[in-house]
């Protein structure tokens, strides 16, 4: 009989806590960019490269759109590499470098006065760990979270070409990863 109490205490402080996980989770600014539901198993690394094309003709601060003063046609690429080792089943490195093309078709750009702009942007570091699993019949969930910081290398942040806002960043994310076997 105390077993049976047993589980079914450890039955509802799981569900407790797998709601407060959910809150936080929902209620976290997470940058997509450094963490992902999976953890790689001790010793292996994975590298992924990507390539982003954007084209905006209107930019915004906050609701009110900004005047481009003749700059029309504004084009970025983004290169980034993105690495992940894991140190041990449930702890990662992760690191990502994106490097941005920023060009315009037509005028410069009042606020620096160039027509186009290339350097890397920031630089993502974050440790993630699979901090707990729930285990079920045909599935699993896992809890990740992960704790980073953004550092800006050095390019130029004022203008409408340019390719961030040259500031340091630390980010905390928390998130559920469901495994079936289906």
């Amino acid at each position: 009989r105390l077993q049976i109490k047993y589980k079914i205490f450890m039955t509802q402080k799981n569900l407790s806590l797998l709601a407060l996980l959910v809150f936080l989770g929902l209620t976290t600014n997470a940058k997509a960019q450094l963490f992902d539901g999976f953890t790689p198993q001790k010793g292996s690394l994975s590298l992924t490269a990507s390539f982003t094309y954007s084209e905006f003709d209107k930019i915004y601060a906050g609701s009110e759109e900004v005047d481009l003063s003749g700059v029309e046609g504004v084009t970025q690429h983004i290169y980034s590499i993105y690495a992940k080792y894991g140190i041990s089943d449930k702890v990662s490195a992760v690191i990502n470098l994106p490097y941005i093309t920023s060009s315009t078709d037509t005028g410069v750009d009042p606020y620096n006065g160039e027509s186009s702009f290339s350097d890397f942007q920031d630089l993502g570091l974050a440790i993630k760990v699979n901090a707990y699993k729930f285990k079920f019949k045909t599935s699993n969930l896992n809890l990740i979270t992960g704790l980073g910081i953004n550092i800006p290398l050095g390019y130029e942040p004022n203008g409408i070409i340019t390719i961030g806002n040259n500031a340091w960043g630390v980010d905390y994310s928390a998130g559920l990863h469901l495994n079936t076997d289906i």
